[in-house]
């Protein structure tokens, strides 16, 4: 339950289960693509920063067309003081 509340802690943990997939996935399959050797090549490291930068904008298209706060919410001066305890 600690360890969901700190942010840091969180991202640090995602991009260490998602490199984990990543080699994971590249050792399984990178020696039937290439059987003379298993090495890594710039493209592979490449996609995914165009993956991540592809949705990373997409998702910022998407965010900039609507407001992020609720128009119109009669317990949004509450909702915004509110501390979970």
């Amino acid at each position: 339950k600690g360890a969901k509340r700190i942010p840091a802690l969180m991202a640090v943990m995602s991009v260490w289960a998602l490199t984990m997939h990543w080699f994971d996935f590249h050792w399984i399959a990178m020696p039937v693509l290439h059987p003379e050797h298993a090495g890594f090549h710039w493209l592979d490291f490449t996609c995914w920063l165009g993956l991540f930068g592809l949705t990373m904008g997409l998702c910022y298209y998407r965010l900039s067309r609507h407001s992020l706060v609720p128009q119109r919410d009669p317990y949004l001066q509450k909702s915004i003081h509110f501390v979970n305890a």
